[in-house]
């Protein structure tokens, strides 16, 4: 049973990837250069140790789906709610201190909602 322990910047290579499910892996950072997969609709990294996501998932313009339960998360990036197709945010199980807790109990749209939000305020 092996596990990947980093996501290598090559992964910018696959720019017509379409889904991209890494669970259970050994990851606790990915690199910038994810943020080339522009194609990418479903990124699914549940159960792993990510610390903090890269700023460049804005870039990630497709994305509807993005399932990141059960990492190391202390806080998402307010820049998230600018992907215009994403309807999916789950972010259970993560030690989330930016984002209220009635809001995570609600689930991704209320979450996704907050995010908005808190983007519009900081434009």
């Amino acid at each position: 049973d092996s596990k990947l322990p980093e996501l290598p910047p090559s992964v910018s290579n696959l720019n017509n990837l379409q889904v991209l499910i890494l669970d259970s892996n050994l990851l606790t950072w990915l690199p910038p250069e994810i943020g080339a997969l522009v194609n990418l609709k479903v990124f699914s990294l549940n159960n792993n140790s990510i610390n903090a996501l890269p700023l460049e998932v804005v870039n990630l313009i497709s994305l509807s789906s993005m399932l990141l339960d059960n990492n190391n998360l202390e806080w998402l990036p307010a820049q998230l709610a600018q992907l215009p197709h994403l309807e999916h945010l789950n972010v259970k199980g993560n030690p989330l201190s930016t984002i209220p807790e009635d809001v995570l109990r609600n689930g991704s749209a209320d979450i996704i909602s907050y995010l908005r939000e808190l983007h519009k305020m900081k434009v």
